[in-house]
Formats: structure tokens, C-alpha cells, sequence
């Protein structure tokens, strides 16, 4: 998955950092700037955004 995004003032794709929702399998789109700790709510539940092993990860909140 591409997003439209600036690089030195320049409109570029970039791509999307996509991780799985623990509890259904959903691939959900995250931002590489969205900090880690940051809670995602999905599907009733609430998650923790972490990153291991230099991927994102979801752990149950």
C-alpha cells in the first residue's frame, strides 16, 4: 500500500507500514511517525503500538 507524501519539497508515494490486528487478522495501515505506546482502537479492543524485532506490533492495552 502507497501514500502521497513530501520528501525536499517534492510530492512522493511512500509506503505504508501495515501491521495485524491480534485479535481478528486485520492488516491495518500505521504511520512510521506514529509513536510507539500510542493506543489503537479496533474492533472493540483497545491496543498498544510497540515494535520488535524493527517491525509494529499491537499488544492487548
Amino acid at each position: 500500500m502507497l501514500r502521497l507524501g513530501e520528501e525536499s519539497g517534492r510530492e512522493v508515494l511512500l509506503a505504508v507500514q501495515m501491521i495485524s490486528c491480534p485479535s481478528c487478522g486485520e492488516r491495518l495501515p500505521i504511520d512510521d511517525d506514529t509513536p510507539l505506546g500510542t493506543v489503537i482502537r479496533h474492533d472493540g479492543a483497545e491496543f498498544v503500538l510497540t515494535r520488535e524485532f524493527g517491525a509494529f506490533a499491537l499488544e492487548p492495552a
